[in-house]
């Protein structure tokens, strides 16, 4: 098959985990055969070549790209508000699709894009399936998290702003969630109305490493590694750690707005227990830990973190919301805290600090737990699989 692979960021331009997949789908069909092409926005228009895979990148047409640096308020009104349907970014489509000739078009994240390119996609009879990373269909920011806290349903601003997404939504020829949990929230809000829905969880190569369990004695060793933003509930985590009385230490591993990381520091300061790394190689930093902590305070829509750390040995606590609930699973390999009470968290912490076995029995049914997550020759047969369903 000839496929366009549609991604607002890819490598090596920095990008979170929907990116990460995007390329290794794009990569890996690639070595099955497929002819593969991506569409990545980016400073100006080139053509590069990333592990064999083309990659166009095309200048984005709004106030400002999406790896500039953080713009003020009113500025990121505007850019959102021309995000709603960005018509000036429709000539890369076309572009593309004439140049290339794809048979079938993958999307991923479309920030930046716009729902404009899926009125393209359909004029030029491209069938086209749309994979759901996050909210951006039900929300500007993609999260669905205000004044840190979740939103429990779409505000005002976000049905208003995405008012023209439902129907324009019904034109994907299939929708992909990479969990059950962002899949059926988009389809509750009435998107991607009789689209036909599949749920393919993100899959990983993890190598198979050597952990050292904790035995109870010593220090307990408490990672956090990802982007620190207040969705993701560091601040808890630090504010949670530091007033348990355990030997144990806390290693943050991650970046995030310079801004947020001081205040951060500043919560920590003076607890010699707590430690910022800032970049980390995740799979050293995993066998460095005896426990990962992911506290998010939105719903994370998979969690490719509680995947690498699992699959490392390396048991999880994580709040019991989105797609986290589909990776871990309590007592098994894994606790669960909840946001909506605050001490659940140093709760679980102090769970696995006085039963060390039941943290070693974890470790041991880490990797397992998670084996379905980790075979990328079947990940792919089934974005095959629908390849051909949409082709039909």
């Amino acid at each position: 098959m000839n496929i366009l692979v549609i991604s607002n960021i890819y490598f090596p331009d920095k990008a979170g985990g929907a990116e990460i997949i995007a390329q290794k789908l794009a990569e890996s069909l690639h070595k099955r055969g497929h002819r593969v092409n991506v569409l990545a926005t980016s400073e100006e228009n080139c053509i590069d070549t990333v592990n064999d895979v083309t990659v166009h990148r095309v200048k984005m047409e709004n106030f400002y790209s999406i790896t500039n640096k953080r713009r003020g308020k009113f500025l990121r009104m505007l850019w959102h508000f021309r995000d709603i349907y960005n018509s000036s970014m429709k000539k890369y489509i076309r572009e593309i699709v004439n140049r290339e000739k794809p048979d079938i078009a993958l999307v991923h994240n479309m920030v930046g894009f716009s729902i404009s390119i899926y009125d393209e996609l359909k004029s030029l009879n491209i069938p086209f399936a749309q994979v759901l990373h996050d909210r951006y269909v039900l929300c500007p920011n993609s999260n669905m998290f205000k004044k840190g806290k979740i939103c429990k349903k779409q505000c005002f601003i976000c049905k208003l702003m995405r008012l023209r997404h439902v129907k324009k939504t019904s034109q994907a020829s299939a929708v992909i969630g990479v969990s059950e949990s962002v899949l059926n929230v988009t389809k509750e809000h009435g998107y991607f109305a009789n689209v036909p829905g599949y749920v393919i969880y993100n899959t990983m190569d993890v190598p198979k490493a050597e952990h050292k369990n904790w035995n109870g004695t010593g220090e307990l060793k408490i990672g956090f590694i990802g982007t620190l933003a207040q969705n993701k509930g560091v601040e808890w985590l630090i504010k949670e750690f530091a007033r348990l009385k355990i030997n144990a230490r806390l290693t943050i591993a991650g970046s995030g707005y310079s801004q947020y990381v001081e205040y951060l520091k500043g919560l920590a300061k003076g607890n010699n227990r707590i430690k910022f790394i800032g970049f980390a190689n995740a799979f050293e930093f995993y066998s460095q830990i005896h426990l990962l902590a992911v506290p998010s305070l939105w719903h994370e829509s998979f969690g490719l973190v509680a995947i690498e750390s699992l699959a490392s040995g390396v048991p999880v606590i994580a709040s019991k919301m989105g797609g986290l609930p589909e990776i871990v699973k309590k007592n098994a390999n894994g606790l669960f805290c909840f946001p909506e009470s605050p001490n659940s968290l140093g709760e679980c912490i102090v769970k696995l600090y006085e039963k060390p076995e039941l943290l070693e029995q974890m470790s041991v049914n880490a990797r397992d737990s998670v084996g379905i997550f980790l075979n990328v020759g079947k990940w792919i047969e089934k974005y095959e699989n629908v390849f051909r369903e949409v082709m039909k």
